[in-house]
């Protein structure tokens, strides 16, 4: 009989899960999947007052789970897996008028933050307060500060944090066709896209596991007065104590952590991490147990 796990994951997974593991979950396991996208704040706030019901919450930040645990959320999440790595880059349009300054850029011939510093430039971003990109942006360009020596280059870039010229302007669309000149976006999502990237330092793009103390001298405060500190970046999955079908999902999960899994994960051109287990250990299903190598210390 046919399974149906419904996902409610971070907007970066989507083709992940769509045109990766649906497939495959269908064929060899019998589970279709239902897959919601949003940004990982919203859909923790969503899942909290009911409007969003689901199986499985995939974030793009491991620490959006302590939304949900016993202490803020009630305890729809007592535990979570921590299942890749990310990178943020700074994409660029190719048909945009400031194309053939980001590819000076590209050959090394200038800074990238003297790029996005031009007049006029076109920049956007989500909202920092409902989606981890957005805050993962703001943070990148405060680690540029001290790491270039430039103080007042967040402000200079992105202007106020809920700038409207910049913010809920995000299309991907805009910055293959030149609507948009640039955007700060995870590696996975810029990587053979109609549109270029330039990597950013270890020291500011948020990938290196042994930077964390680095990155953690920045923070972000959302208007709900969630506390970001930097981290490096850590996609988690995670079955929710509301979910309809809780043996199915842990299939869902138990797929998404195992070899083959994790094949997928990094063909899609997310980093590989070690399986880390967030939250109670005593909690997690003992299907799991043996794909642990780790424990998240993100909190």
């Amino acid at each position: 009989m046919r399974e149906r796990v419904t996902v409610l994951h971070a907007g970066a997974v989507t083709d992940l899960i769509r045109r990766g593991l649906a497939p495959v979950l269908l064929e060899a396991e019998d589970i279709e999947l239902s897959a919601v996208p949003g940004h990982s704040v919203a859909l923790a706030s969503g899942i909290l007052d009911g409007s969003l019901e689901g199986d499985v919450y995939i974030s793009a930040d491991a620490r959006t789970n302590a939304l949900l645990s016993t202490s803020g959320g009630g305890g729809l999440v007592s535990w979570f897996v921590v299942f890749a790595r990310n990178a943020i880059v700074l994409a660029y349009s190719t048909s945009g008028p400031l194309a053939p300054l980001f590819d000076r850029v590209k050959r090394g011939e200038m800074p990238w933050h003297e790029a996005v510093r031009t007049p006029g430039i076109k920049v956007a971003r989500n909202d920092p307060n409902l989606d981890p990109l957005g805050y993962y942006t703001v943070l990148v360009c405060s680690l540029a500060e001290e790491h270039y020596g430039l103080p007042g280059l967040r402000r200079e870039v992105l202007g106020d944090d809920m700038n409207p010229d910049q913010v809920g302007r995000v299309s991907l669309t805009g910055l293959a066709d030149g609507s948009i000149d640039a955007m700060f976006l995870y590696r996975s999502a810029a990587i053979g896209k109609p549109y270029e990237m330039i990597d950013l330092p270890d020291a500011i793009n948020l990938s290196d596991a042994a930077l964390a103390s680095t990155y953690a001298q920045v923070h972000f405060v959302t208007r709900d007065g969630h506390d970001f500190r930097g981290t490096p970046i850590s996609f988690s999955a995670t079955v929710l104590a509301s979910a309809h079908d809780h043996v199915a999902a842990v299939r869902f999960v138990d797929f998404l952590v195992a070899p083959a899994g994790q094949a997928m994960v990094e063909a899609f051109h997310f980093i590989p991490s070690p399986i880390l287990l967030g939250g109670s250990p005593g909690s997690l299903p003992r299907e799991l147990a043996g794909r642990v190598q780790g424990t998240y210390r993100g909190w």
